[in-house]
């Protein structure tokens, strides 16, 4: 029994190690300099009009391994889908550099568009990007956003944990279904 115990003991201090030598860290506890730490939906957000197609709305995106068998389909243009994430790990001493918005998503039979936008509160003080292009299959895509889009200026801890993150439909009479959201925030030096 005791080598099995050395042996977890040694687990349990190389794991944390090498997270930061990769550069990732996903669970709590700070970031390295120069890290970047993902963030997964942890509750629906204000907008909720997408369609789970298996329990809440945030459980079918907030995986960490890709599972496109559980997903939120929008079911008619312009409709709004929100998330509210786990805060960020770290204090606001930390310099954040970017703040990435991924996700995997496909439309159903009509090319879409998918708009990708932060609110910063519920009474509509929105902002969202550009019409991004949706494929036929599922891919991965990525909205990269190095100062705050809500007022410009540099990203905080305290707005990234304050905001939720969402989509849009923004097509032209199909669906678009996204099995996976998450957030990477990249931390300066």
């Amino acid at each position: 029994m005791k080598p099995l115990k050395n042996l977890l003991t040694i687990l349990l201090i190389l794991l944390p190690l090498s997270a930061y030598a990769w550069g990732v860290v996903v669970s709590s506890g700070g970031v390295a300099a120069g890290g970047t730490e993902i963030l997964r939906p942890s509750g629906d957000g204000w907008y909720y009009a997408w369609t789970a197609s298996t329990g809440s709305d945030y459980t079918c995106v907030d995986e960490s391994v890709t599972d496109d068998a559980d997903y939120v389909s929008s079911t008619a243009d312009f409709q709004l889908e929100s998330f509210a994430f786990a805060d960020t790990s770290t204090s606001s001493g930390k310099t954040i550099t970017k703040v990435t918005l991924k996700w995997r998503d496909k439309y159903d039979t009509t090319a879409e568009n998918t708009r990708v936008g932060i609110h910063a509160d519920q009474y509509g003080d929105d902002e969202f990007s550009a019409p991004i292009a949706t494929g036929g299959s599922w891919g991965e895509h990525s909205y990269e956003m190095a100062v705050n889009p809500h007022g410009g200026g540099s990203w905080t801890s305290a707005n990234i944990d304050a905001y939720q993150f969402s989509l849009a439909d923004r097509g032209s009479g199909g669906n678009i279904s996204v099995s996976q959201i998450w957030l990477e925030v990249t931390y300066g030096d």
